[in-house]
């Protein structure tokens, strides 16, 4: 009797050893075939989606996204540190600030804005200083710009000639 029991008992725990190893190998099985599935299933979405053609919502909110990218960039690149500038010398007149060449001694001909220390923006018959809010921008007429800049020309040549006090 004792000998069936372990015979039946031996019996029990390979058939249950048996089942195991076989319900690991069919999940094995059945989760790489469906692995396969999903990634197959993204490459060609994937594929889809890359050879689909461009909607016009997106052709636009990408060109406004660069657009703002560029603006951004232009209008940092526009701003001077003005302490990191060791070549130049800017020269206080009338509220503009002027940069000139250590160098070369030739002034820029385009005026900085004192209070945002950079340059203005060039318009039609006057210069704009473009961080100010739109509704108080300051600007200054072109004939008021070549008066200050020839007075800054006339101090600059000065300077040079050694007849300006320091």
């Amino acid at each position: 009797m004792k000998n069936l029991l372990l015979i039946y008992l031996k019996n029990l725990f390979s058939d249950f050893h048996n089942a195991i190893i076989a319900i690991i190998l069919v999940s094995l099985i059945a989760g790489g075939g469906s692995i396969y599935l999903f990634f197959e299933s993204q490459w060609i979405l994937l594929r889809n989606t890359i050879l689909s053609p461009t909607p016009l919502w997106v052709t636009i909110a990408l060109l406004l996204a660069l657009y703002i990218w560029f603006s951004a960039k232009t209008k940092k690149t526009l701003s001077y540190d003005l302490s990191s500038l060791k070549d130049y010398v800017f020269i206080e007149e009338k509220g503009l600030l002027w940069k000139v060449s250590r160098a070369t001694h030739k002034l820029n001909p385009t005026p900085l804005c004192l209070k945002h220390q950079h340059e203005m923006l060039e318009l039609k018959d006057s210069y704009l200083c473009s961080s100010y809010p739109s509704a108080s921008r300051k600007t200054v007429s072109k004939e008021a710009v070549n008066i200050i800049r020839q007075l800054v020309l006339s101090k600059v040549d000065a300077a040079l000639d050694g007849h300006l006090k320091k």
